[in-house]
């Protein structure tokens, strides 16, 4: 593997510019601040909001399946509580942009007691096929604080 990324990053987005490659191995990891709300997190190819076909499902504190249309869906955190994520993805070029990965959020309220775990299995794809110039990582709200690393294979 081919380190092409590698940097810290806050707010609720980042933004990529990428290299041609066949294979991209996808690593993030940090902590949100979910402002109250559950937030979707996800990836997007060239910044496209749709022609998605993504599910993850979820299990741990309780079991739960996503589907979406608008990216790379990771999941989502969990009982409005601030969460500590790890990602592992991968997009593959062929025919179309296909993905699978894996995704843990860890959830810990301030009490003092332990937290709750929502660990994820995700698959998708993106059409119509197109060269892949970017990636987006994104949450649909609160404010994310952590790190970004970009492997080709």
């Amino acid at each position: 593997m081919n380190l092409i990324y590698n940097d810290a990053f806050n707010g609720q987005s980042h933004t990529v510019s990428l290299p041609d490659f066949d294979i991209l191995k996808v690593f993030i990891y940090g902590s949100i601040d979910v402002a109250g709300q559950d937030r979707i997190l996800g990836i997007r190819v060239n910044k496209s909001i749709s022609g998605y076909r993504s599910y993850v499902i979820q299990d741990g504190g309780h079991k739960e399946g996503r589907n979406d249309d608008t990216c790379f869906v990771l999941g989502r955190t969990a009982w409005n509580l601030m969460a500590r994520i790890g990602v592992e993805y991968t997009l593959f070029k062929s025919v179309g942009i296909t993905g699978i990965g894996q995704t843990t959020f860890y959830h810990k309220a301030n009490s003092g007691a332990l937290g709750a775990l929502f660990c994820g299995e995700c698959r998708g794809a993106f059409d119509p096929f197109t060269s892949i110039e970017s990636i987006t990582f994104f949450a649909s709200g609160g404010h994310f604080d952590g790190r970004m690393k970009l492997y080709t294979v």
